[in-house]
């Protein structure tokens, strides 16, 4: 509930909740942490903890499905893998 108060006001009365001085700080600090790159970068993290820790999708638990390898199963996990291999390369 109390997260959707705030969308509420904001929505209802735009000029009024965008100068509030607490806002703009607030909006400055999210942008300035999403153009930092931190958000992306959690993508690179939760792969290869996925490896280490050895997690499996729901249908294997559920379903009895067959576990899956530590290669990548979708695009994004080949895309990490390229980029952390030419950031290897160049590095």
């Amino acid at each position: 509930v109390a997260s959707l108060a705030w969308r509420i006001i904001a929505s209802s009365f735009p000029v009024a909740f965008l100068s509030n001085p607490f806002i703009y700080v607030i909006l400055r600090l999210c942008l300035l942490i999403q153009e930092s790159g931190i958000c992306s970068s959690a993508w690179i993290l939760s792969r290869y903890h996925k490896i280490m820790l050895g997690y499996q999708p729901d249908e294997v638990y559920l379903e009895g499905a067959p576990p899956h390898t530590s290669a990548p199963t979708n695009r994004r996990e080949k895309d990490i893998d390229r980029l952390v291999s030419a950031i290897k390369y160049i590095y």
